[in-house]
């Protein structure tokens, strides 16, 4: 959400917040000093004129005293001593330069409150498509931040904020118009997101804007950050949609990986260095790890090579691979029965630390949760690497400190890919904007319009159907940049290419399915199970159909 999705009554609001808490100018000053000097400046030269003009005499004391005592007269409208009219132009303004200076006073003293009285009244009563996140003890502060920089008109309810003047000062600031309590006519803004730094306290201000009435329709954006809870919550439509209101959980780390590895790149990187196949190598125990082991798995399926691999070095947090393996326990189990054993995708630890040095690894990718261990962890792997092969393949190091320490791995000689930034690059167009859902919500669109006749559970509304069909779709959505690149690459066309890649996308399509816990079988949506996670030679004409019209409808965008 931008800026241009508010209301004028929106970006007013906006500016007014940061008008409010803007620090003094130098400007102001100047105008102070101008007034004040106009004032004294004019009532003394008035008071000389009038006392020539009377013909009186003064001795040098009476001089001083009549000077001196002359800008006190104008500092208020006073026609006791003088009438009006009969005062000399520089009387005339020094009537008005005088009080105007006390009255700019008052002015700059109440302008934050007057100024922000005016926001919080254009946003009650007129304006809307703005943003409401709520936060808990400073959670949310960095989003609304940064979303605001990037220029949202952003809503901030967060009861630790009462009485903090210096942290109000900062969002003020900042744009965001803060409050601490639940603000006003939030049916009326445009998104309305749940930011808390535990999944248990998003999920429950989430649940608690539902059972008070304060949303009856759209989208609450709930920050849930761990992959196992994500999917959990995609399998629990009951929780996440209520009515016409719905709760799309978001996870900073989840969306960072996507946009970080849901490309070509790995793929042409496989090819460039005659790979079989795209292996990425883990290194490290924090929670976007998973994410990255989800996407690795389920995107790089290329016509070019062979089923995506992923191998967790000897330095994982235990606790990581635990939660990996639960994780994809499923996947693993009956990935045997969905693949060919050609093309079976893998999930391994190293046995061995000479096996990190493997030339068949496409990417290393290093995240220890804490930006020290994880530079130290990176910079010793690329020399390691640079030292045992000739062509060494890149680490990509997971930081959440900013662009700053981003600009540490330009400098080097070693063989590093831009860091991923996490929690640096919170912003509402990245975590919730509607962009990133247009192509998947056109290929469902498309899907729906040719095979929802049947009235299957996939084939609703984009608004109304299940987290775990909109997460097929984004999947699908990401995995065109591959089919994009094996089209050019591959030296086929026609139905040839179609054929191929129709082939690569159902495998996709089954690796995307099981990491998100379906299993072969009948359909049964309550127990997510489905009859086409089979090899492509068993499923049936009419199936195999779908997924050639799927890739025909890509190739003509291109």
């Amino acid at each position: 959400m931008t800026v241009r999705d508010a209301s004028k009554s929106a970006r007013l609001a906006r500016r007014m917040t940061v008008w409010a808490w803007r620090e003094p100018r130098a400007s102001r000053l100047l105008v102070a000093a101008g007034v004040a000097f106009a004032w004294i400046a004019l009532s003394v030269w008035a008071t000389v004129e009038q006392i020539r003009t009377s013909g009186a005499d003064p001795s040098w004391p009476e001089w001083v005293g009549e000077l001196a005592y002359a800008p006190l007269i104008y500092l208020t409208p006073n026609n006791d001593f003088f009438p009006g009219h009969d005062l000399p132009w520089q009387g005339q303004v020094a009537r008005f330069a005088g009080p105007l200076l006390p009255a700019l006073g008052v002015v700059w003293l109440l302008r934050r409150h007057v100024l922000e009285a005016a926001a919080g009244l254009l946003l009650k009563h007129f304006a809307h498509g703005h943003a409401v996140i709520f936060g808990k003890g400073g959670s949310a502060d960095r989003l609304a931040i940064a979303s605001s920089a990037e220029g949202s008109c952003v809503v901030l309810a967060d009861p630790s904020i009462a009485g903090d003047g210096p942290r109000r000062a900062v969002l003020g600031k900042a744009g965001v118009f803060a409050l601490s309590q639940a603000p006003w006519a939030i049916g009326k803004a445009g998104s309305c997101v749940s930011w808390s730094l535990t999944d248990t306290d998003s999920l429950a201000a989430a649940t608690e804007l539902v059972g008070n009435g304060a949303c009856s329709e759209g989208d609450v954006h709930v920050r849930v950050a761990t992959f196992e809870t994500q999917r959990a919550l995609r399998h629990s439509p009951g929780l996440l949609q209520s009515g016409r209101l719905r709760l799309r959980p978001v996870s900073p780390e989840g969306v960072s990986m996507r946009l970080a590895l849901c490309d070509a790149q790995l793929v042409a990187d496989a090819c460039l260095r005659e790979q079989d196949r795209v292996t990425l190598c883990l290194w490290g125990g924090s929670a976007s790890l998973v994410w990255a082991a989800e996407l690795a798995l389920r995107h790089n399926w290329s016509q070019a090579l062979g089923p995506p691999r992923v191998r967790l070095s000897l330095v994982c947090d235990p606790r990581f691979l635990r939660t990996l393996v639960d994780e994809t326990l499923g996947f693993s189990a009956h990935a045997p029965k969905v693949f060919d054993e050609d093309c079976l995708p893998e999930l391994a630890c190293l046995t061995d630390a000479s096996e990190a040095m493997d030339p068949a690894i496409t990417r290393h990718i290093v995240d220890f949760g804490d930006d020290e261990a994880t530079l130290s962890c990176a910079f010793r792997l690329a020399e390691d690497l640079g030292q045992a092969l000739e062509a060494p393949p890149p680490v990509q190091p997971v930081l959440r400190s900013g662009a700053s320490a981003a600009r540490i791995f330009r400098e080097t000689g070693l063989q590093f890919a831009a860091p991923i930034l996490v929690s640096a690059e919170e912003t509402l167009s990245r975590m919730v904007g509607r962009a990133q859902d247009e192509t998947a919500a056109m290929l469902h669109k498309a899907y729906a319009e040719r095979f929802g006749g049947d009235g299957i559970p996939a084939s609703g509304r984009w608004q109304d159907i299940a987290e775990t069909y909109v997460h097929a779709n984004r999947a699908a959505a990401d995995h065109i940049t591959v089919k994009f690149w094996d089209a050019k690459h591959s030296g086929l066309d026609g139905e040839e290419l179609v054929e191929a890649l129709a082939v690569v996308e159902h495998r996709r399509w089954c690796a995307e399915r099981l990491l998100d816990g379906w299993i072969p079988g009948e359909r049964d949506n309550a127990r997510r199970m489905h009859p086409n996670l089979v090899p492509w030679a068993e499923l049936t004409e009419a199936d195999r159909d779908k997924d050639r019209d799927q890739v025909r409808s890509v190739l003509e965008g291109r």
